[in-house]
């Protein structure tokens, strides 16, 4: 992954970031594990002034619809 990730700059790094519903987020993820070789994922779930239960939620649906399909 780091020879892959070395020639990118701002744009494209900001190219990774994945959101939408968890079908988007499945797919995404997907498609940047075949092209970047990705085995992780980085996730920050506080943006700022959001509400802690709708953090809560994103993680629940993330655990939930996400993580078990990829």
């Amino acid at each position: 992954m780091k020879n892959k990730m070395s020639g990118m700059d701002t744009a494209d790094l900001d190219a990774t970031a994945v959101l939408g519903a968890p079908d988007t987020v499945r797919e995404r993820n997907r498609v940047l594990e075949a092209d970047l070789g990705l085995d992780a994922i980085l996730w920050h779930i506080d943006y700022g002034a959001q509400p802690f239960d709708l953090m809560r939620n994103n993680l629940e649906v993330f655990a939930r619809d996400v993580l078990p399909r990829l």
